[in-house]
């Protein structure tokens, strides 16, 4: 029988290595942005949604997360039509560059 990816990540994630919600956070944040931005352009509805069921994150979680690629450092953008449906869509080259922590 497959695994839901929620049940595939209780699976794999390594709880030895810090608490568990620190594991789950890096475990669904490396697979949520993979596929994000193997399937731009799409509405932002289904960036969270889609993206939730199918890494197996809280879709609360998966907002926070598309948040954080759409930041003025990370690498998508989101525009809204004349209809007012959002879409989440790559950066031109150059408008964006992730500055290092000083």
């Amino acid at each position: 029988m497959e695994l839901s990816p929620a049940d595939q990540a209780m699976h794999d994630l390594p709880y030895s290595e810090g608490s568990p919600e620190m594991a789950a956070s890096r475990y669904f944040r490396v697979r949520y942005r993979a596929w994000v931005i193997a399937n731009v352009p799409m509405s932002k509805t289904e960036a969270i949604n889609g993206g939730a069921e199918t890494v197996g994150c809280n879709p609360l979680t998966a907002a926070r997360y598309l948040a954080m690629l759409t930041s003025a450092a990370g690498p998508l953008r989101t525009v809204q039509d004349e209809r007012g449906t959002i879409t989440i869509t790559t950066k031109k080259e150059g408008d964006w560059k992730r500055s290092e922590p000083k």
